[in-house]
């Protein structure tokens, strides 16, 4: 993309949520999320947090036009972008996923697939080592949003707010970080592998994303834990994305 602006994606990711929130689609619970984290990383790169901001606009850029790609495909009912967005997106149409599962769902896809491509594709060759520092800087900008993220969540999903210590958030915090060390680890083999070799990893982080996807829809040993969340949830799919948006909730 020439001259890539955060803003614009900003404003993508808004149109995908705000589409989701119209036709009560549960597509909207990850682009609301995905929104408030670009969002903030585009405050840290006005704030002049990163080593490189150039070069972090055009990797979340790119990174966010692969999320954006996949859930266009959905919205358009055209064929997935990969088997581990088909997972994603096939459970938006489930009832009985907790809120928390459908978030899980879009952080494998995104995380373990989209992003190590979009590292690559943005830092090719050995420039990719120059990316790692502002790599793992900026799960300090994801940190803090993630925080309000999940104070928004306990109020569609009351059953977490008995978790005092939080232990959750704190599980859902570390995952994401330790995705992002594989996905900088995938990153790094992708921008310098042979062109005939990319097509093999790619697959191969698609096909370890999908099957965890798949542990996440069926709930794996957390299945009593999302049950119990589930019992409480707000079933109202509009009021879950104005919540997850950080807005007021009706009623």
């Amino acid at each position: 993309m020439t001259n890539p602006s955060i803003e614009r994606t900003i404003n993508a990711l808004h149109a995908i949520t705000d589409r989701a929130e119209r036709e009560g689609s549960r597509i909207g619970y990850f682009s609301a999320l995905y929104a408030r984290v670009t969002a903030a990383v585009a405050r840290g790169l006005r704030a002049g947090f990163f080593e490189d901001e150039d070069r972090m606009e055009r990797l979340d850029v790119a990174f966010a036009d692969l999320y954006l790609d996949a859930a266009t495909r959905y919205l358009r009912r055209e064929e997935s972008a990969s088997l581990s967005w088909g997972v994603a997106f096939d459970a938006c149409a489930q009832e009985n996923l907790t809120v928390l599962q459908h978030i899980y769902l879009g952080m494998i896809a995104h995380v373990l697939v989209d992003l190590p491509l979009g590292a690559a594709q943005t830092c090719p060759g050995e420039a990719i080592d120059g990316l790692e520092g502002d790599f793992y800087r900026i799960n300090d900008v994801v940190r803090s949003e993630m925080n309000a993220f999940h104070d928004d969540l306990r109020r569609v999903s009351p059953a977490l707010a008995g978790w005092d210590t939080g232990l959750w958030g704190v599980m859902s915090r570390g995952t994401l970080f330790a995705g992002r060390r594989i996905a900088f680890r995938e990153a790094r083999a992708l921008a310098m592998a042979a062109p005939q070799e990319r097509a093999s990893l790619l697959t191969r982080n698609d096909r370890v994303a999908t099957w965890l996807g798949r542990t996440v829809v069926l709930g794996g040993g957390a299945r009593r834990f999302f049950h119990q969340v589930r019992a409480t949830e707000c079933c109202d799919v509009r009021q879950v994305i104005r919540a997850l948006r950080g807005q007021q909730l009706e009623g």
